[in-house]
């Protein structure tokens, strides 16, 4: 078997099971979710979290901003990364297709570590261009922040639609999933520059 058939399928296996956030998503593309993890006093705080573009294409890629406060000196900080799809964004429910725990944030970050308390640092995650057997759809990025103890400290979770359009193109079953996205219409009024 080829390589694509093989991604393929495996997109296909995670896509069939059934597996659903605990929560729902406010209609923001991006929220703080501490309290859903029972994070009673987050040390860190979220703000400016936005995605260039705001409508991620096959060949656009995609980076990710996030301001973030700290309450305390941090030495250390690991990620655990939940991520889920959705084929539409008010019909059908939220998909995990990847868990990944314990990314040290510190080596993916060198101007987050060490982060001083009350110290406010701006992070950015490049990716790629998706796989092109990437499913048309809404994705959904949970990440919970731990300090060195494994304590949690934080949570972000993001949205973003994928559309398999070319630049500067929303089809129209791309758009009709999207119709009340702030994403297309934070587009359709100043870019792709859109802060969520």
């Amino acid at each position: 078997m080829t390589k694509e058939i093989i991604l393929a399928l495996l997109c296909l296996f995670f896509l069939a099971t059934e597996t659903t956030s605990t929560s729902s998503p406010t209609n923001s593309p991006w929220y703080d979710c501490s309290s859903e993890e029972n994070i009673n006093s987050p040390t860190l705080q979220f703000s400016n979290v936005y995605s260039v573009p705001s409508v991620v294409t096959p060949t656009s890629g995609q980076t990710l901003y996030k301001t973030i406060t700290s309450t305390e000196t941090l030495n250390e900080i690991t990620v655990d990364y939940h991520q889920y799809y959705k084929r539409t964004k008010n019909g059908s429910s939220w998909k995990t297709f990847l868990v990944v725990n314990g990314v040290d944030e510190c080596q993916e970050h060198d101007n987050l570590c060490p982060l001083q308390s009350g110290a406010i640092v701006e992070v950015q995650s490049i990716h790629p261009p998706l796989n092109a057997h990437t499913p048309q759809g809404w994705y959904r990025s949970r990440q919970v922040y731990r300090d060195g103890e494994g304590s949690k400290i934080g949570c972000v979770d993001m949205t973003f639609l994928y559309c398999k359009v070319g630049p500067g193109q929303v089809d129209g079953e791309c758009a009709a999933r999207g119709e009340d996205s702030p994403f297309l219409r934070g587009q359709a009024i100043i870019g792709d520059n859109h802060v969520w």
